[in-house]
């Protein structure tokens, strides 16, 4: 589970939606919101969507939820400060295999890495 510090806050997730960078695979969609130049300190913040027409059971939709949220654990120091990071599941996760879910996270992760 990530840090209470590093998790996005629901007031401020419909105004990063709106301005942010898209990058998207077969599984997941990025979304990346930048700060502005005095908040670039900040650290980064991540939020997780699953909507309930991909899985209709809550224990799927957190599961997906926390596979993502595992693999960015790893990661969280190497993200850069002063961006929102919003990741959308577009398909079932819950039996992916977990190498092609690194596989896909790595390859959106990229342009957030210091």
């Amino acid at each position: 589970m990530l840090p209470q510090n590093r998790r996005l806050p629901a007031f401020l997730l419909l105004p990063a939606l709106k301005k942010s960078l898209v990058f998207s695979s077969d599984h997941l969609i990025l979304r990346i919101h930048r700060l502005t130049q005095k908040e670039q300190e900040k650290p980064a913040r991540i939020a997780i969507i699953t909507p309930a027409k991909i899985n209709k059971c809550a224990v799927d939709r957190h599961l997906s939820k926390r596979k993502i949220s595992a693999y960015l654990e790893k990661d969280l120091n190497l993200i850069k400060s002063g961006q929102y990071l919003i990741w959308q599941i577009k398909k079932d996760i819950t039996k992916l295999a977990s190498a092609t879910l690194t596989q896909e996270i790595k390859s959106l992760l990229t342009p957030c890495l210091n």
